[in-house]
């Protein structure tokens, strides 16, 4: 097996070094999406629970009518 050359080492550490900034970016992205689709379903929660509470309101003004 032949020895590596220095510039070839370098070469190799420049490919790698780059690659490794494509996936903590890519990994970043991912991580603000998870939050943000967290931060959605939390709002949809919030969305039905004020529903369910207008709906029954609504049913306590109309049995009064």
């Amino acid at each position: 097996m032949a020895s590596m050359t220095p510039e070839l080492y370098e070469i190799i550490i420049k490919i790698v070094d780059e690659r490794m900034k494509e996936i903590r970016a890519t990994r970043e992205e991912f991580d603000k999406l998870t939050t943000a689709v967290n931060k959605l379903a939390e709002a949809q929660t919030r969305t039905e629970q004020r529903l369910e509470q207008l709906a029954e309101a609504q049913t306590r003004t109309e049995q009064r009518l």
